[in-house]
């Protein structure tokens, strides 16, 4: 919802399917980056790398961070987008006044 908000604020980004595929995409991409850190830290083979991934013998472990990423980001949109839109409404009618 702060990707969101960001880019509905900083860019010339309007509310639609645009504006909801680019928050899916930066979540996903996050979410990517954080695997590949986890990734890094595991090639390292630093003494507490295995502690720090917690795979726990989960071979799809990124998979399952990935999609739970990217569930947790539609659930977000689905629920809050519209308060998230009243709310800005709101805050920009009171800007202009």
């Amino acid at each position: 919802m702060v990707t969101r908000e960001l880019l509905l604020r900083l860019t010339p980004m309007r509310i639609g399917w645009l504006l909801k595929g680019y928050v899916i995409a930066i979540g996903m991409a996050l979410s990517m980056s954080y695997e590949l850190f986890e990734w890094a830290v595991a090639a390292l083979r630093l003494p507490m790398s295995v502690e720090f991934i917690g795979m726990q013998g989960d071979f799809w472990d990124a998979q399952w961070d990935m999609f739970l990423g990217l569930l947790g980001s539609l659930l977000a949109l689905v629920s809050l987008s519209h308060y998230q839109d009243e709310t800005l409404r709101h805050e920009f009618s009171r800007l202009r006044e």
